[in-house]
């Protein structure tokens, strides 16, 4: 008598049952190190609040067995199904069902490993299972095997390259190193230290739009490698639900940025300004502008050198709609001792305002010139006309 083994499909190919399981235990190994991330991959219904809860319970009692000293064993069974409910164990089996069985599986497993790529204990697991499991997930995984290998050396924990998600709704040359207000209003609301996720939350819109790593998103913004990895964010993001809650006001802020009709290209700002204060020549006019709507006290009162950073500090921010801590001028060293462009008031509240208008009114000229489809640094104009 000849008997028939059990085949089914996986990742879109055959596979026999014993291969579909290990598929199984592999993608919900995935779900587990990428939750909340795979919350916003995946459409759920009320699914979602159980298959979180299970997984919550597993990374506490993990940190639980960590805090006592003992060695945590606990990924031998991210793999495994919830024991305790039913219902939490058949939403996880229905999730990593829907994910072999999606006509766009591959691409779906591609964005999962992304994002624990760096996890050493997932890559050991994933490593076992991989030549256990079928045809096609083996191939859909082909691609990324060579990060999910253990190094000695390499990349340091946050480096993994990072697929674009939303690459075709808006793109990363118009997002400002400096978010703005109405941008960080989808934010404010989570009670994270807010300069830190302004900062963040603009290296992940880069990430979405252009893919790469974190360092290579901050990079591409102009902060400087530290910023890729804040540590009181990340503090705050261990809190049971933060992580969750900012994924989805991430995307709420996503959405709403590929709504609106952006045009500037900060980026072109930020690279035409890289290492920039103020010209000699262009500062000297500004003065001059400056000059002639004082009366003699405030002329003779006016120390225009000690005003030299602070303006080309300004300036910068202004025209990149840039964060001021990063602009290049703080980090070069002027003659003098430094002074805020507020402490003109000092002077006279009439000198402060003609210069904070002359100025403003130098950098949408300089902005112009920049924007220009071939910009010719050499035909900046000193002050518009």
């Amino acid at each position: 008598m000849t008997t028939t083994a059990l085949t089914t499909s996986s990742v879109g190919a055959a596979a026999s049952a014993g291969q579909y399981v290990n598929d199984l235990r592999a993608t919900m190994l995935l779900i587990h190190a990428t939750w909340p991330a795979e919350a916003r991959l995946t459409p759920h219904t009320g699914d979602a609040d159980l298959i979180e809860a299970h997984i919550n319970e597993r990374r506490s009692a993990r940190r639980a067995r960590q805090d006592k000293g003992k060695r945590s064993l606990a990924i031998r069974s991210l793999d495994a199904p919830p024991t305790d409910p039913a219902a939490a164990t058949a939403a996880f089996l229905a999730l990593a069902t829907r994910i072999l069985t999606a006509p766009a599986a591959r691409e779906h497993l591609n964005h999962l490993l992304a994002h624990c790529a760096n996890t050493t204990a997932v890559r050991t697991r994933i490593d076992h299972l991989l030549p256990h499991c079928s045809p096609g997930l083996q191939t859909a995984l082909s691609l990324r095997l060579h990060d999910l290998r253990i190094r000695r050396k390499g990349p340091r924990p946050g480096h993994a390259y990072t697929p674009p998600v939303t690459e075709d709704r808006f793109d990363a040359r118009h997002i400002p190193q400096y978010l703005p207000d109405s941008w960080f209003a989808f934010l404010a609301a989570l009670g994270a230290p807010a300069e830190s996720l302004r900062r963040d939350a603009a290296v992940r819109l880069v990430q979405m739009s252009r893919g790469g790593s974190r360092p290579q998103a901050a990079s591409y913004l102009g902060f400087p490698p530290p910023v890729a990895s804040q540590r009181r964010l990340l503090t705050w993001q261990s809190a049971p639900g933060n992580a969750t809650r900012y994924t989805t006001a991430l995307a709420t802020l996503a959405d709403y940025v590929a709504t609106l009709d952006q045009h500037t290209d900060w980026h072109r700002r930020r690279t035409h300004l890289q290492g920039w204060s103020i010209p000699g020549a262009e500062w000297d006019a500004i003065i001059a502008a400056v000059h002639h709507q004082q009366t003699a006290e405030e002329q003779h009162k006016t120390d225009w050198h000690l005003y030299y950073q602070a303006a080309s500090v300004w300036a910068w921010a202004h025209l990149t709609h840039g964060d001021y801590l990063y602009a290049p001028a703080r980090y070069r060293r002027f003659h003098g001792v430094p002074g805020s462009l507020s402490a003109l008031n000092r002077v006279s509240r009439h000198t402060h305002h003609a210069f904070r208008a002359t100025l403003r009114e130098y950098c949408n000229a300089l902005a112009t010139c920049i924007d220009r489809p071939a910009p010719d640094t050499n035909d900046r104009p000193l002050l518009p006309n």
